[in-house]
């Protein structure tokens, strides 16, 4: 009851029966590309070693979504990563299950119970294929047993970034790229493929519009990692594109983004976006370092306060932003570490 409305429901209590048997499902491989057949094994046996024999058995396959987090290949990711290798690759709202397959059958005089299903080509995406199987014997006592695989679109995938997140005009960016196999990070010697584009918004409806500034091509080596530069021509807000081709084909590509300004830069962005951005040029820096951050407003012509935080605040200043955008520069002390926050309001 809460004030004055009332809810209600049910359940059961069934008295606690120690399990006799247990249920495992195997697969044929550890990792699979979209297009393989998966092949596996319900093995049910008691658990004082004989199988559980003719016993009804069914099976449910989920797929669901999964990405590769932005810091995966970065030298901070272990301040991101889970419990274990696999947390970090779960979708970030929840499972999102969707049923692929179902059979059922009965178990073999050797406790077995083999199954097999495709996996669709076609698919802009990663997976994770969950294999749920539930044997009931004689006794009519169930007990389930799981098992859960990646499906990928190709056989490695891609990380990408430049070594900052703020350029000047005419100056190199370089973009460092990361390739992998899902199947503990392996690295992969690949060639890959390079294209940069510009883009900027106009008139009323913030009409996008993109150029391509740049196409190459590079590879990474036997450690996975490889690296490109280009000269960013002018201020902007520029896409990275890296493409690579796995032994059977299969495309897979990685996004990521720069940005080119100076101090007289006034471009927005991102046109619909009413807060405001604070954008450090780089991930690390060293006491006696400058930080030289950009930062976007909602509107031009505004006084703003920028301060740098801690345990006190380190470092304050005023200034006039003529544009929406502007250039701030902070002085980095040894008091800071290991972070600091950087306000503007």
């Amino acid at each position: 009851r809460y004030k004055e409305g009332y809810s209600y429901f049910n359940f059961a209590v069934e008295e606690y029966k120690k399990p006799e048997y247990e249920v495992n499902v195997t697969l044929d491989k550890k990792e699979y590309t979209l297009g393989d057949k998966i092949k596996g094994v319900v093995n049910a046996k008691y658990y004082f070693g004989s199988p559980v024999t003719k016993a009804d058995v069914n099976y449910t396959v989920f797929r669901s979504y999964y990405w590769k987090p932005w810091w995966k290949g970065s030298e901070w990711a272990y301040l991101y990563d889970g419990d274990d290798e696999g947390s970090m690759w779960r979708p970030y709202w929840g499972k999102n299950n969707e049923t692929i397959s179902s059979g059922n059958g009965k178990l073999k005089d050797d406790g077995t119970f083999e199954f097999s299903f495709d996996t669709k080509v076609g698919n802009n995406g990663d997976y994770t294929y969950e294999v749920v199987a539930n044997v009931v014997d004689a006794s009519r006592r169930q007990i389930s047993g799981s098992i859960s695989v990646d499906v990928t679109r190709a056989e490695f995938y891609i990380s990408s970034r430049t070594d900052k997140y703020v350029y000047k005009p005419k100056e190199d960016v370089k973009i460092l790229v990361d390739i992998k196999k899902f199947d503990n990070d392996i690295p992969v010697a690949s060639s890959f493929k390079a294209k940069v584009q510009r883009y900027w918004w106009s008139g009323k409806s913030y009409k996008e519009n993109y150029e391509t500034i740049w196409e190459g091509s590079g590879s990474t080596g036997s450690d996975g990692n490889g690296s490109v530069s280009f000269k960013a021509p002018v201020s902007g807000y520029y896409h990275v594109n890296i493409e690579a081709t796995d032994s059977r084909g299969r495309k897979v590509d990685s996004y990521s983004y720069v940005y080119v300004a100076d101090d007289n830069y006034s471009d927005r962005f991102y046109p619909t976006d009413q807060g405001i951005k604070i954008i450090p040029d780089k991930q690390l820096y060293q006491p006696g370092e400058m930080i030289s951050a950009l930062v976007i407003m909602p509107q031009a012509g505004a006084d703003v306060l920028v301060t740098s935080e801690g345990y006190s605040v380190y470092n304050k200043q005023v200034i006039h932003v003529n544009s929406t955008t502007a250039i701030v520069r902070i002085p980095v002390e040894i008091g800071m570490a290991p972070n600091f926050f950087i306000n503007v309001s």
